[in-house]
């Protein structure tokens, strides 16, 4: 799904919806963003990644048939199943079209999570915005998961301590992800840094006294290209 994602853009909308897990139970939730492939629901208490349920907006007769892909705290996103043109056309209703959806499409751009402990980070930002990404600074770990739900994510950058946290837990978690093959570096200036730990998970680890922004910005597009070959 997160493929799908990146060929179609995501349209944020706010649609109230019916969706059914099992037969007889019914949920009443809201649709936040939706694209061709798929769709982000919340909330998301009454799912489990792998669920197969089924949606109706309202106002709407046709149902759509879609799987649980992920499940955040604040929802889930799901994946659409086989679509007939009647599917398609209640779809088009919220996806603009080419001219409209200009800025959205901006919006959307791949993009590099900063997990920083305050401050800015101008120059590495502006590296990676010259690469092509656009930069979500993220500064409390326990936004970083429901963020990436919202966004097309596709490397986190991440400082050692964020508010008074190790971030090696939710790092740890991001690359035990199935689908999230992506760089995940830590960058940091601090000289007490475990970084085999890290690294053993596949992280890599990035001196700021020694790595540039510049430099740091490159590995993340070669590695963002190399997944997208």
């Amino acid at each position: 799904m997160q493929t799908e994602r990146r060929r179609h853009a995501r349209v944020a909308v706010d649609v109230d919806v019916d969706v059914s897990v099992q037969i007889n139970k019914t949920h009443c939730g809201r649709v936040t963003d939706i694209s061709e492939t798929g769709l982000f629901v919340e909330p998301g208490n009454h799912v489990e990644k792998g669920n197969f349920v089924v949606i109706r907006f309202y106002g709407e007769k046709i149902m759509f048939g879609a799987t649980v892909r992920r499940v955040a705290e604040n929802g889930f996103g799901a994946e659409f199943g086989s679509m007939h043109d009647a599917h398609r056309e209640v779809i088009s209703r919220f996806i603009p079209k080419p001219k409209q959806a200009k800025v959205s499409l901006v919006v959307q751009m791949p993009t590099v999570m900063l997990l920083c402990d305050g401050g800015s980070h101008p120059v590495l930002t502006r590296e990676l915005e010259k690469a092509g990404f656009s930069v979500l600074e993220v500064r409390s770990i326990d936004k970083v998961i429901s963020s990436m739900e919202r966004f097309d994510v596709v490397s986190v950058v991440s400082d050692y301590m964020v508010d008074g946290k190790d971030t090696f837990s939710v790092l740890k978690k991001i690359k035990q992800e199935q689908m999230r093959n992506f760089p995940v570096v830590m960058y940091s200036g601090r000289y007490d840094v475990p970084h085999k730990k890290f690294e053993e998970l596949g992280i890599q680890f990035y001196s700021k006294s020694t790595t540039t922004p510049k430099n740091l910005a490159s590995y993340i597009k070669r590695g963002f290209s190399k997944e997208n070959k």
